[in-house]
């Protein structure tokens, strides 16, 4: 059981010390490098605020954008409207002109510029954005911290344990 315990501490303390490091270079990539969305290789993760792409993702969903300016027709893209974020779909290009539609909406939106596309949605994680959302919070931040310094301690406290055990 020791052990189980042991296995699982270390886990939850690598996986909470990963996402903290995450977290901690999209604050510094928003708020110093001023990238907005902030990137981490390429990659931009962000949380669905609308269902207008329902039913393939609803609110509160992440998605993954992959910086590229190669995109096609039925391409998931999120673009940059008006010093907004907007994730639809593609239903045509041409030339540098493109128009996109949420899926859940009956028309079209007004046309784009293809240099206002961010990005291409390469992964749909149900749910997820909630939990990102959550540690992006001043809150979250300071509870990710404080659980990482207490498997921190979890972890010096059984390495002290044993090693009291093996002096008896």
């Amino acid at each position: 059981m020791k052990i189980v315990f042991r296995v699982v501490n270390t886990i939850l303390t690598i996986v909470l010390t990963v996402l903290l490091i995450i977290n901690l270079w999209f604050l510094v990539s928003h708020f110093a490098l001023k990238q907005n969305p902030p990137q981490f290789f390429g990659f931009s993760p962000l949380t669905v605020a609308s269902g207008s792409m329902a039913p393939s993702i609803q609110v509160g969903d992440m998605i993954l954008i992959k910086q590229s300016t190669d995109f096609a027709v039925g391409d998931v893209v999120t673009y940059r409207k008006d010093g907004t974020l907007i994730t639809h779909k593609i239903v045509s290009v041409s030339g540098q002109t493109v128009v996109t539609q949420g899926t859940a909406n009956m028309v079209s939106d007004a046309p784009i510029q293809s240099d206002q596309i961010v990005g291409t949605v390469v992964v749909v994680v149900p749910r997820l954005g909630m939990i990102f959302g959550f540690l992006r919070t001043p809150v979250g931040l300071l509870l990710m911290i404080l659980l990482v310094i207490i498997c921190f301690k979890l972890n010096d406290l059984f390495k002290t344990r044993r090693r009291a055990k093996k002096r008896i």
